[in-house]
């Protein structure tokens, strides 16, 4: 048997090795098209499993988002449903979003602890920002001393389901905020800039351990 090599290789190259039977397996991942690609391949037979991978959005706590109300506005303007909606709908796994900082939904433990910030809620957020001194301009982005609201998204370099995930939610933010996207080194010291940004995209491999 041939097995594909490591993720970090190109997932289309890979399928499309699969289709000229010049390997005998290939691990899909979250790449929807990939799984596009094997699911149309003759033959080939798809097994899904669960396993210790996930992604999150992680929020920054410097500059504009030191501020609590801009973080807890910035969560109610992220549509976590949308795009698990489209990121996993398309793989034939079930878009379901977690609602818990520590537990799995398949677990016993398992409880919502996101109280008023799971679900997204425009007139929420807009009424947060008001709150604190933000007003809208012309352009619908929110200012305050003349200074709008600047979201820098953080995606790990040559992951295309970052670069996805990112633009989805620059979609759902950008009638509120001016944003930008900036790569990061898909090492433990690029994670470690994260702190500085207003939303990092993360994506966990993990092994069991």
């Amino acid at each position: 048997m041939v097995l594909a090599q490591s993720q970090a290789d190109d997932l289309s190259a890979q399928a499309k090795a699969l289709q000229s039977n010049q390997v005998d397996l290939v691990d899909v991942g979250s790449s929807v098209a990939t799984y596009a690609t094997v699911k149309a391949t003759p033959g080939v037979s798809i097994h899904k499993a669960g396993g210790p991978n996930w992604r999150h959005i992680d929020l920054g706590n410097t500059g504009v988002m030191s501020d609590l109300k801009v973080r807890q506005a910035v969560m109610l303007s992220i549509d976590r449903i949308g795009d698990a909606k489209t990121l996993l709908g398309p793989l034939d796994w079930p878009s379901t979003v977690l609602d818990s900082h520590i537990w799995m939904n398949n677990q016993s433990q398992y409880k919502q602890t996101c109280g008023d910030f799971c679900n997204q809620d425009i007139a929420k957020a807009d009424s947060l920002l008001e709150s604190d001194g933000f007003t809208k301009g012309s352009d619908g982005i929110y200012a305050k001393n003349g200074k709008p609201i600047n979201l820098t998204f953080i995606i790990p370099d040559g992951v295309k389901t970052s670069s996805d995930e990112a633009a989805l939610q620059q979609k759902s933010l950008q009638d509120t905020y001016d944003q930008q996207m900036q790569a990061y080194e898909q090492s433990l010291q690029g994670l470690y800039g994260l702190g500085k940004s207003a939303l990092g995209m993360v994506n966990f491999t993990g092994k069991l351990f």
